[in-house]
């Protein structure tokens, strides 16, 4: 799909402002690929936690919602964020590195014959 000028203006001013702080682009996208990773952890953390108190419940498989439930009266919306810590410490260093990565083998790719 292609991008619209004005989404390709932005990026290019959100770039133009990093470098005047003194950033490289290899350095927003390694944050930027921290933030992805840590919001991508905490939006899947309460299906994980759900589907982990299901896994180690009852021998009977007991519904989602009877689980969330169960669940939200023991410790209320906290609850479903329990053990996020260890997920979003192993998440940030590895997302970070992944774009980081994928930047730099796409600019690399593309070679000196074409514009970048």
């Amino acid at each position: 799909m292609p991008s619209s000028p004005s989404s390709s203006s932005a990026l290019a001013s959100s770039s133009s402002e990093a470098a005047a702080k003194g950033l490289l682009d290899w350095q927003v996208t390694m944050i930027s690929g921290s933030i992805s990773g840590a919001l991508a952890t905490l939006a899947r953390q309460p299906i994980q936690r759900l589907k982990w108190i299901r896994q180690v419940g009852p021998v009977e498989p007991v519904p989602y919602a009877v689980v969330l439930q169960r669940t939200l009266a023991e410790g209320g919306v906290l609850a479903l964020f329990r053990g996020s810590t260890a997920g979003i410490f192993r998440n940030i260093p590895h997302s970070s590195i992944v774009y980081t990565m994928c930047a730099t083998a796409q600019d690399a790719a593309k070679g000196p014959w074409q514009a970048s």
